[in-house]
């Protein structure tokens, strides 16, 4: 399963991966409803906090400021870039034929 199943799968677990993380970050109405709005910083890993779609959507409708909204946006889309590339580096890796030996 490892030498042959899951090199064949590799590209189409990534494409998947980057497909949903894509949906989740376009989809900021839904991120706010299900992740809610505190306005603090979150104490642990299980207390609630608010998604960096959501910081951007309560910038720029409320009108707080402008500038802190496109920093955040400017940050939504980097990593969402890096995201994008690191799994077309990862699926160019399990593309490539395995090695002799």
């Amino acid at each position: 399963v490892v030498k042959v199943v899951l090199p064949g799968a590799v590209s189409g677990i990534v494409a998947a991966v980057v497909l949903s993380v894509g949906r989740i970050v376009g989809e900021s109405a839904a991120v706010m409803l299900t992740a809610g709005t505190v306005q603090r910083m979150p104490d642990s890993l299980l207390s609630g906090g608010k998604t960096l779609a959501v910081h951007l959507y309560i910038l720029a409708k409320e009108g707080v400021s402008l500038e802190k909204a496109f920093a955040s946006a400017s940050v939504l889309i980097f990593v969402a870039a890096l995201i994008n590339f690191g799994a077309n580096r990862l699926a160019r890796f399990s593309d490539s034929p395995p090695r002799k030996g």
